[in-house]
């Protein structure tokens, strides 16, 4: 067998200084362990090439392997995807991908650069609206599932209400992607944010839209007749495109003032209407639908319609 080989300067010299780690023992023994199963010829090759190492180099060689760093980042990729669909079973808004996209900078790139992982987007930033800026951005191409849940609690201060240029300068970022909204969701106390809302949305196309939630949340009863009388405005939603999103198939409406003699409605498999004037009644979008469905709950208060097709 060759005489041992001298241990090279660099290595020698990082021993010396003590603010280079040491490589732990438990490292080194599994490679003494392993260096046990090798043939004469080739121990005396493997000693040469780890005392030619770098002091770092060898260093990382004996710490233990993290095999999970060693998958595809495709595979990866669909993991952190498959992960965030079942958070979704439980959660409403996911933050999975934001805890692993925190682990390494492999994993931040590869969440970074996987679109469907942002779809999910909570709008409830603020102007310059970063994050909700972010999200739309890192999206991409992917069906949007957007939430506006704006709902202020009665002893809210003045400075965390939300204004109609809120809502004006929140619709300018969202509407570019219209064509991209999957579902949408708007809860609001003010009715006044539902109405510039629904006036933003009035003359839109959403053809690849499936879900609709617009839900006022006030403690105000209801009459006779819509109020405040200048918002009673009959919207007839996303009218701007040669026909109607034929892909709608689920509305929750909570007080909103909208235009039923639409064929917008005509498709739905699931609707729910709660707390709607009687000059706003179900019956008009009953007559829509064209059949009769089966009906439960306070007439104008509170119903639910699993309409057949």
């Amino acid at each position: 067998m060759d005489a041992p080989p001298n241990v090279s300067a660099s290595n020698s010299e990082a021993i010396e200084n003590e603010d280079v780690p040491m490589i732990a023992a438990s490292h080194l023994s599994g490679k003494f362990r392993a260096l046990a199963n090798y043939s004469p010829e080739n121990l005396s090759s493997e000693i040469k090439r780890l005392a030619s190492l770098s002091y770092h180099a060898l260093k990382r060689e004996l710490e233990p392997k993290d095999h999970i760093q060693t998958l595809p980042v495709e595979l990866l990729a669909e993991i952190f995807t498959i992960g965030q669909a079942f958070e979704l079973e439980a959660e409403a808004t996911p933050v999975s991908h934001l805890i692993s996209g925190a682990v390494c900078r492999k994993w931040r790139t590869i969440v970074l650069g996987t679109p469907p992982l942002w779809r999910w987007i909570t709008v409830d930033d603020r102007d310059p609206w970063d994050r909700t800026r972010a999200y739309l951005e890192r999206a991409a191409q992917c069906p949007l599932h957007i939430h506006m849940p704006w709902v202020e609690e009665e002893d809210a201060d003045e400075a965390s209400i939300r204004t109609v240029v809120d809502l004006n300068n929140a619709m300018d970022l969202l509407i570019p992607h219209v064509h991209h909204w999957r579902t949408f969701q708007l809860d609001a106390s003010q009715y006044t944010l539902i109405y510039h809302a629904l006036l933003r949305m009035e003359h839109l196309s959403a053809p690849n839209l499936e879900e609709l939630s617009l839900s006022h949340q006030d403690d105000a009863e209801v009459g006779e007749t819509f109020e405040p009388e200048a918002l009673s405005h009959r919207f007839k939603l996303f009218s701007g495109g040669d026909e109607v999103p034929k892909s709608l198939k689920t509305a929750y409406l909570w007080g909103v003032h909208l235009d039923w003699a639409t064929d917008l409605f005509t498709q739905l498999t699931s609707l729910t209407l709660a707390y709607h004037s009687n000059d706003n009644s179900r019956s008009n979008i009953l007559a829509q639908k064209g059949k009769k469905a089966p009906m439960h709950g306070q007439r104008n208060r509170s119903l639910s319609s699993p309409f057949v097709t």
